[in-house]
């Protein structure tokens, strides 16, 4: 067995952000000679290869934990551009979000809505049940098949939280004072419920904010410290929370997890869903781990290790090691998993991470990741001859390790990379610091709990349609145990359905207590009136039913996509219609052209509700960062048991552009906002862009056919028209420079070594979709990657042109039989021009792009500081005389008398770009002439 990397050459004292450290055993520091490391230049070598082939949720994107300041507030983390990009579209949303709410209270206080069902909202059929419960509008019906809304919540109405101090920390039970039964309760108080648990971190944060301890049930927040039974979830109302959601011991229970986990694997593959050591569950499946163990035994040539774990335990209890199949006792039932036996050692000591992750909802399915948590160490070395028989060795579990006598505690909180519990910011710290990739790592972290989630997925929701009355009526607050082999693969250990919030140390009280705080923020407490909601429930129960509420939830098994996508599949969103009244008043607004037809947009938007209540709980998220819905998430569409419609909706609404063009909204000039938010400065640039483009946006392709005819374009069309103007996007720019770079790689051996690798990164980049072609040359890979990029097009231009006829807005004589005729005349529009131009210009227009994901792909042949691929290999062809451009010279000569009008933005190939620019012949002719 290679040996695994450790973070030192040795135990070294260490200076962190707490000052001169002793020699400890789980103390590391970031040697000058950790680059010389083989392992360590092994594991970056892994992470460069994986990050190449990564499809998926991207930390780049999201944020990870391992940025927080809340134990050190000197420390400092840059965000991404990709986060600020998101979490700016986010605010622009809940601005639009904001002023809807509020021309909908104009409107129906000046009375111009001439009926209560002339909403914003578009008008839907009629709702109907389906037959697992839910309805259209997403109200879980009642058994009777009766059911009851409500009106939208404010989007800030909800209680604020904050963590409490150490003084504030409650100890024993409830005073009896405190406890309120059925009447006797103040109807205007606030309330929360225990059961069969003390939870003190959550008691003293209620108490300290105004709750009182009821043991009736009308309160406010239940919390749970097992899954509840079914009578706990009976005629809840919209504003009461449950800290678990029925049948959620399936993916907590080590025994439904695997059982679960082998469904998927079954079903999707087995690398598919890897995310656990092979495991079996004893004494059922005993016959098929015997014949394991020895094909194990047999391979390897020595016994191997295999650990045995209690079905429903924790904190280490009842977990033994084994590496005779006679030491297993059969008389219990339990799981026995295969030892991970090349564990990532830090200073020679074995580890693993709590990781906290609350489930909002199931349906539609929202994750968040706490951005701190728990590194447990073992508190004796690991070595490759361990003695089974020392659990001090192999298990990290805290409540173990305290009882050792090496045992080390930290008691200051901005030392948190010392002793044998860390905090997740200081292990990040100290890998990065050897250079591990830690957006790579967490961005598979991710993938694990995702696919973990998935694994019960449908038994709970399942559940909830069968017990609940609200969709919103429970969250989930788990605690993941995540374990590193020596290749850098997260294994999942084990999930946790009610993680430890006691503490013993700073670390944990200040870790904990903000836990807590941004959990009950991030699910939203409400106050109500529980005379008024009593009265309801009797109403409702004297008529047979209850009242049944949430967002829209899809009928389970459904394929039907008809009301949420547009006709031709899902291309993009179907929008409704807005009432008259309502469209005046958004045109009234005194806010920006491009900011009112976002909020028209947004008017005439589905399920308004639904995105308004997951915009608002994002910005309500603190210390959490959202993994699910998330850019990239759309890879794990097909591991769902059915297809979740309302989860295709919520990513198409939130990430793929539909309703906002960046390029045109600076939201602090259009909108002054009713709460504070930054100013959105990665827009002021492409929002002067835009202001200078649309001065200019006169001249068209009509225009230029009466100009001389020194200055004409390329012929388009018979007709001079609005449609004759040629769109050019970022994707045919990138077309044409990969089909010339194509024709230059007929002979490998003449190309750079240099420029290999950067034609490599662009084939074997996470945005492809087509698997890639190792075995074969380079021209026949890039020719797959064009294939892909052309068969993509043509996809936007069907949709595009189909808009077109229904409209009406086409008018070009060439094309108006067929679809294809136009696709084809709209392509051959392209080619005629762009072939025009030169390799150099085509890299500038390619460079010019502000998109984040069309940058990363064009910055693997084109650097930003220096000429691409293309120019390089053509100078190298100028230098040994030989034809340094595609075209002939009367081509060039042409280039110099011809005024290229072109409207070219680089896009992700889903939609068309915006951004127009006029280049003069002058500037064409010298950006020629740059390189010959």
């Amino acid at each position: 067995m290679e040996e695994a990397p450790t973070a030192s050459s040795g135990m070294q004292p260490s200076k962190g952000s707490g000052g001169n450290y002793k020699n400890e055993y789980a103390t590391i520091s970031a040697t000058s000679s950790t680059n010389e490391n083989p392992a360590l230049q092994r594991l970056n070598h892994l992470q460069k290869m994986e990050k190449k082939s990564w499809r998926g949720i991207r930390a780049e994107c999201t944020g990870r934990p391992g940025t927080c300041t809340l134990l050190n507030k000197k420390r400092f983390f840059p965000v991404s551009e990709l986060q600020k990009e998101s979490d700016n579209q986010n605010k622009i949303f809940m601005a639009a979000l904001s002023k809807l709410a509020e021309l909908e209270a104009k409107k129906k206080k000046s009375g111009v809505a001439s009926s209560a069902s002339s909403s914003m909202s578009m008008t839907s059929p009629s709702n109907t049940t389906s037959a697992s419960g839910s309805t259209k509008d997403g109200s879980y019906a009642s058994k009777s098949g009766a059911k009851a809304t409500s009106g939208s919540k404010s989007l800030q109405d909800y209680l604020s939280f904050k963590a409490i101090k150490e003084h504030q920390w409650v100890s024993g039970p409830p005073s009896t004072h405190l406890y309120t039964r059925g009447g006797n309760a103040d109807y205007s108080e606030l309330s929360y419920k225990l059961l069969k648990c003390e939870a003190r971190c959550v008691r003293s944060t209620l108490e300290t904010h105004g709750f009182v301890y009821t043991e009736s049930h009308d309160w406010n927040l239940l919390w749970l410290a097992s899954s509840g039974k079914p009578y706990l979830y009976d005629g809840l109302n919209e504003y009461q929370k449950i800290n678990h959601y029925p049948s959620s011991y399936e993916i907590t229970r080590k025994d439904k997890l695997c059982l679960n986990v082998l469904k998927m694997q079954e079903k999707f593959g087995k690398m598919n869903f890897y995310i656990i050591p092979d495991t079996f569950l004893l004494p059922d499946e005993f016959a098929d781990f015997f014949a394991e163990f020895h094909q194990v035994k047999n391979n390897e040539g020595r016994k191997p290790l295999w650990i045995v774990k209690p079905n429903a335990s924790c904190q280490g209890k009842g977990i033994y090691l084994i590496d005779d199949i006679n030491d297993i006792d059969l008389d219990e039932s339990c799981v026995i998993s295969k030892y991970i036996p090349n564990p990532l050692l830090i200073n020679g000591h074995k580890f693993d991470l709590r990781i906290y992750v609350l489930v909002t909802s199931w349906d539609p399915l929202r994750v968040y990741v706490y951005k701190e948590g728990l590194t447990r160490f073992a508190t004796e070395e690991y070595t490759t001859a361990s003695n089974k028989k020392s659990r001090f060795i192999h298990l990290t579990n805290y409540s173990l390790n305290k009882k050792n006598t090496n045992w080390k505690t930290n008691e200051e909180c901005d030392r948190d990379d010392f002793g044998f519990k860390w905090s997740i910011t200081a292990l990040c710290k100290h890998l990065e610091q050897i250079g591990i990739d830690m957006n790579l790592l967490w961005s598979k972290v991710y993938d694990v709990i995702i696919k973990a989630l998935l694994c019960g997925e449908h038994p709970i929701l399942t559940a909830m349609k069968r017990n609940l009355s609200y969709r919103t009526n429970c969250f989930e607050l788990l605690g993941f145990d995540i374990i590193f082999d020596s290749d850098l693969k997260p294994w999942l250990l084990e999930i946790n359905l009610s993680p430890s919030l006691s503490y013993d140390s700073p670390l944990d009280f200040i870790i904990k207590t903000n836990l807590v705080a941004d959990t009950l923020n991030l699910i939203g407490i409400h106050k109500f009136d529980r005379r008024r909601e009593s009265m309801n429930k009797m109403r409702n129960r004297m008529k047979g039913m209850y009242k049944g509420k949430g967002g829209y939830t899809t009928k389970t098994g459904s394929s039907n996509l008809k009301g949420l996508f547009s006709d031709e599949g899902e291309e993009g969103i179907k929008f409704g219609t807005i009432s008259k009244e309502m469209e005046k008043l958004i045109n009234e607004s005194d806010c920006d052209p491009e900011f009112k037809e976002l909020m028209m947009k947004m008017a005439r938007l589905k399920n308004r509700d639904l995105i308004k209540e997951i915009v608002a709980e994002y910005e309500r998220r603190g210390n959490f960062v959202r993994i699910y819905p998330a850019p990239g998430c759309n890879e794990y569409e097909k591991y769902f048991q059915y297809q979740k419609t309302i989860n295709k909706y919520v990513y198409k609404v939130l990430f793929d552009g539909e309703l906002i063009s960046k390029q045109d909204i600076d939201l602090k000039a259009s909108y002054k906002l009713n709460y504070d938010v930054p100013k959105l400065s990665s827009y002021q640039q492409v929002r002067e862009e835009a202001k200078f483009i649309k001065a200019r946006s006169s001249v068209t392709a009509s225009d230029a056919s009466t100009a001389d005819d020194s200055n004409k374009l390329p012929k388009i069309g018979k007709k001079s028209t609005e449609n004759n103007k040629v769109v050019i996007t970022g994707d045919d720019v990138l077309i044409e420079y990969v089909s010339r770079l194509i024709k230059k790689c007929y002979d490998e051996t003449k190309i750079v070594p240099k420029d290999l690798e950067c034609i490599e990164s662009f084939i074997s980049h996470y945005v492809w979709h087509d698997d890639d072609l190792p075995k074969s040359s380079i021209q026949k890979r890039l020719q797959n990657r064009l294939d892909e990029m052309i068969s993509r097009r043509k996809k936007l231009l069907k949709t595009l042109c189909k808009k077109e006829l229904v409209s009406g807005t086409y008018t070009g004589s060439e094309g108006s039989g067929t679809i294809q005729a136009m696709i084809d005349h709209k392509e051959n529009q392209k080619s005629s021009l762009l072939e025009n131009f030169n390799v150099s210009y085509l890299e500038e227009m390619l460079k010019s792009t502000t998109k984040s994901i069309a940058k990363d792909v064009v910055s693997t042949l084109i650097n930003a500081e220096r000429a691409g691929v293309l120019v390089n290999i053509a100078k190298r062809e100028k230098s040994t005389n030989k034809t340094l451009w595609d075209g002939s010279s009367d081509k060039i000569d042409a280039l110099k008398h011809t005024e290229a009008k072109t409207m070219t933005k680089l896009s992700d190939g889903k939609s068309p770009g915006i951004v127009k620019t006029t280049q003069p012949p002058q500037k064409i002719a010298k950006s020629q002439n740059k390189f010959s």
